[in-house]
């Protein structure tokens, strides 16, 4: 269920929104319902391995307590 956009609610009545979901994921941002993503896609999952592969790179695995795979 989704709910409508220009209508602004409480916090209460948010909670009360949350209460009859099955399941999902809301935030209440200025008075509003926002339904957030609740997996990503393979090309979120990319760009997430291409960031830790970048930060595994600069890390000098001596000065840290990081086991780097060899």
């Amino acid at each position: 269920m989704n709910a409508p956009v220009a209508v602004k609610i409480d916090k209460a009545g948010f909670y009360d929104f949350l209460l009859r979901q099955d399941e999902g994921r809301y935030e209440w941002e200025r008075g509003r319902i926002v339904q957030q993503m609740t997996a990503g896609t393979f090309a979120h999952m990319r760009v997430v391995q291409r960031f830790e592969s970048v930060l595994e790179r600069q890390l000098d695995a001596q000065s840290t307590s990081i086991v780097m795979p060899s």
